[in-house]
């Protein structure tokens, strides 16, 4: 990162003259600026991709909010010089030796002090990333997969060539909860359109078989592109889907073939109790039958049924919920029926069973974080080894009680949520908008089983730069 001043305080200074003096960072994030003549100074870190010295939108950087006033002076310094004696002692009958080391001299000579020696800025991204269609992929003839760099603000228009664009033949995706619907006429009428979670990749599956077996696909999408200054321009391009088979495929296969439907669940013999129990399909379901599955409660050998409710767990159909309140230590088994599930290419599923054993209560830890002094707008994250989020919840009168935790070992991270949307915000240069602050507990938390844990925590207690453990940054440092 190079660190550089301004003499010109304009707060815009950065996008329109190179610094006056810069330095670059090390591997602990420090800088050291030679070199400058007295008087006031704009301060700013920066991850000059440009290499031009000057912040361009989508560049990395920090912000000194306070002007800097750089001061020298000459004040005495007192070093100590210590030397090595050896000590001799006889010790039940034995001769030891030690080595002590003890003042020999006390020096004390003028010297030059640089001031001020201990800024600290906070280093963001914006959030800000150009949005752009990267490219169609038909990897297989049924469906059709859309990229984009970016989750997409407003969903593509898509159309069949030719026709337009305000017609019947064109469905406008304009709501991000809806994920899945079916679009225009000619062969776009037999498909059904699904966009991901993370709203920058769209599919669309193909239902009919004749168009399946056409190698050549065209539609026009209509989408929102930003420019160099992260500005959103209307796109239009004309997209060609063409399906090339294996070369050693022999004869195409011009829809999946008529077998069963594959059932994948999450069940397991350790499963948590507050989880839902997912069934997994490759393809979006048409239909299924609720009658055709049933829950059971086991207890040795004997069943007891049990009700319970299905959700979609998208709207394609792609994932089941059973939605049931499950007990701990508990065995349970979902039978379902042939037939039951059914997807848009008309495959059934076979008979099967689904068998899950919930966790003890013995087997989970407890975790209670406590501010002192009190928080205001706190959110707690329990973080992995890797600086994943686990778990997160907003502080309650300054506490934060984890229950159900795995008995592993954790990091605690929490940052303020100044604006009250629920998640952490960055900073934002245009604004001049600092991140929201964050705060790492300064050790790693080792949880075991069966157990509850109680950990006060001082965020102010140490600097801002030392209290993230060093394990955490020797990671981030590898993944640079």
């Amino acid at each position: 990162i190079v660190v550089g001043i301004h003499k010109n305080l304009s707060d815009s200074i950065i996008e329109k003259e190179p610094f006056v003096r810069i330095a670059k960072t090390n591997e602990q994030g420090r800088f050291l600026i030679k070199n400058i003549h007295g008087g006031n100074y704009r301060l700013y870190g920066l991850n000059d991709m440009s290499s031009d010295f000057l912040y361009q939108p989508g560049e990395g950087i920090a912000i000194y909010d306070s002007i800097v006033t750089p001061t020298c002076f000459r004040d005495l310094k007192t070093d100590t010089v210590y030397k090595d004696t050896i000590i001799t002692k006889i010790s039940e009958g034995e001769k030891l030796r030690d080595t002590l080391s003890v003042i020999d001299t006390i020096i004390t000579k003028e010297r030059t002090f640089y001031k001020p020696d201990s800024l600290v800025l906070i280093y963001f991204d914006e959030d800000k990333t150009r949005q752009y269609f990267i490219r169609a992929l038909r990897e297989q003839q049924h469906f059709i997969t859309l990229l984009f760099n970016a989750p997409q603000d407003s969903m593509p228009v898509i159309s069949a060539v030719g026709l337009d664009i305000l017609t019947a033949d064109t469905v406008v995706a304009d709501s991000l909860e809806t994920d899945t619907l079916p679009i225009g006429k000619g062969w776009m009428r037999h498909s059904l359109l699904q966009v991901n979670e993370g709203k920058d990749t769209i599919v669309i599956w193909l239902t009919d078989s004749s168009v399946i077996k056409m190698d050549t696909l065209e539609f026009e999408m209509r989408y929102f592109k930003t420019d160099s200054v992260y500005q959103p321009k209307l796109q239009i391009d004309t997209i060609r889907a063409l399906y090339r088979p294996p070369r050693n495929a022999g004869k195409t296969n011009n829809a999946p073939a008529n077998e069963e439907l594959a059932i994948k669940s999450n069940a397991s013999n350790s499963f948590d109790f507050f989880n839902t129990l997912r069934l997994t399909v490759p393809t979006p379901l048409k239909s299924y039958c609720k009658d055709s599955m049933r829950l059971y409660q086991m207890e040795d050998t004997l069943k007891h049924p049990i009700p319970f409710n299905i959700a979609k767990g998208d709207s394609a159909g792609l994932t089941l919920n059973i939605e049931y309140k499950w007990e701990p230590q508990n065995e349970y088994m979902l039978q379902i029926d042939s037939a039951a599930l059914t997807d848009i290419y008309n495959k059934s599923n076979n008979r099967m069973s689904v068998k899950l054993k919930t966790k003890s209560l013995e087997e989970y830890s407890t975790l209670t974080i406590k501010f002192n002094p009190v928080v205001e707008n706190a959110v707690v994250q329990i973080l992995s080894d890797k600086d994943e989020v686990v778990r997160e919840m907003r502080a309650e009168e300054g506490t934060t009680r984890f229950e159900y935790l795995k008995p592993e070992s954790f990091y605690v991270r929490m940052y303020i949520d100044l604006n009250g949307d629920g998640k952490w915000t960055t900073g934002d240069f245009m604004e001049k908008r600092q991140p929201e602050p964050v705060r790492y507990y300064p050790a790693k938390l080792t949880l075991r089983a069966n157990w509850e844990f109680e950990e006060e925590w001082d965020i102010y207690a140490l600097p801002v730069e030392r209290c993230k453990p060093d394990t955490l940054k020797k990671d981030a440092n590898a993944k640079k």
